[in-house]
């Protein structure tokens, strides 16, 4: 029995691994045009994927849960009605 109250206490080293917090960069976007495609905007990620975020545009909030795509690229977006992506740090505990 040790102080610990424990019999038999095995110490083994371990290996921690802290990932640095994910950041986002948004870019793209741009002038529309009539008849023109409207501009992809591009969230580069940094951290340790996978990543999840959301957004909203035209046609509501998007979720993506789980994304390994770096940059992720929101295609043919309408800038005018786009907010700013949040993302999400899950807790990996």
């Amino acid at each position: 029995s040790s102080t610990t109250g424990c019999v038999n206490v095995v110490r083994q080293p371990a290996t921690v691994t802290v990932n640095a917090l994910p950041t986002l960069l948004v870019s793209g976007g741009g002038s529309v045009c009539v008849g023109s495609p409207l501009p992809n905007i591009n969230l580069n990620l940094t951290g340790t994927g996978p990543w999840n975020l959301s957004y909203s545009g035209p046609s509501g909030v998007s979720t993506v849960t789980g994304t390994t795509s770096n940059p992720y690229i929101i295609m043919e977006s309408c800038s005018t009605n786009f907010s700013t992506p949040l993302l999400h740090y899950p807790s990996r505990g």
